[in-house]
């Protein structure tokens, strides 16, 4: 086997985070609203398409391939949680409280808000703003950190230069 990784496999992400997710939104299946949790750990997998706001702090993400989350109402929908896979298309304003991990299917627009660690794999599209906060927090602390607005382009468009302008802020984008 090469030494090269597989860009469409985790490989920041723990297995068994992963393993231990028990919900999920099915493909073929459309979800408009808000997901909150009050649990320490809870886990979501989206196959489907999501519309809203995704609130788990302490939890796991799973967006897999094919899977889209979408404004809502014309405004950024919102994902927080401790650890985020991203397969498919999500245009989201996103805080990862641990890791945030884009493998090589993922497409991904909005901001960008990282506690702990970011990987990006080989043939990952991103357009968005990156805030690395200065250590890893829980995502319950900082919510605040994806309601500053951005003004939003086609998937795929380059962000804007302002949209870096917020102290610690960089602007990613990738082809």
């Amino acid at each position: 086997m090469s030494d090269q990784q597989n860009p469409n496999q985790p490989r920041s992400m723990d297995a068994e985070l992963l393993a231990g997710i028990q919900s999920s939104l099915g493909k073929g299946l459309s979800f408009q609203g808000n997901v909150v949790s009050d649990s320490d750990s809870p886990g979501l997998r989206i196959f489907g398409t999501f519309q809203g706001h995704i609130n788990l702090p302490g939890g796991v993400l799973h967006i897999a391939e094919g899977a889209k989350i979408e404004p809502i109402d014309g405004k950024p929908s919102t994902i927080v949680a401790d650890h985020i896979l991203i397969e498919g298309e999500v245009d989201a304003d996103i805080r990862a409280a641990q890791l945030i991990e884009l493998l090589g299917t993922a497409r991904v627009r909005g901001v960008i808000a990282y506690g702990g660690d970011i990987d990006l794999h080989k043939g990952a599209r991103v357009s968005a703003s990156l805030n690395s906060t200065t250590e890893p927090t829980s995502a319950a602390q900082n919510i605040h950190l994806i309601a500053r607005p951005v003004q939003r382009g086609p998937v795929g468009a380059a962000p804007r230069a302002e949209d870096a302008s917020q102290p610690g802020a960089a602007t990613v984008a990738t082809a």
